[in-house]
């Protein structure tokens, strides 16, 4: 069985991302420039989320998960 990602309801602030559980795939996103990305969009810093890229590597952050972030973040900021 492989772990199941997490994200809570409601707005993506410091306190859900806290909350969040982000696993880990064979391929997918670069945990530090997910983390570091992340960071910044609560404060509302650094570039849109329809903008933002991150490299895919091995043993990177499940991307379905990610994009859910991303996705909310971008509604929010609408």
């Amino acid at each position: 069985d492989t772990p199941k990602g997490f994200v809570p309801d409601g707005p993506v602030d410091e306190a859900s991302l806290q909350a969040t559980i982000i696993p880990l795939r064979a391929h997918g996103y670069t945990e530090q420039e997910v983390d570091d990305y992340l960071t910044l969009a609560v404060r509302g810093e650094g570039v849109s989320p329809q903008d933002v890229r991150f490299k895919v590597k091995r043993r990177g952050y499940d991307m379905a998960v990610v994009d859910e972030l991303l996705d909310r973040l971008a509604t929010q900021l609408e």
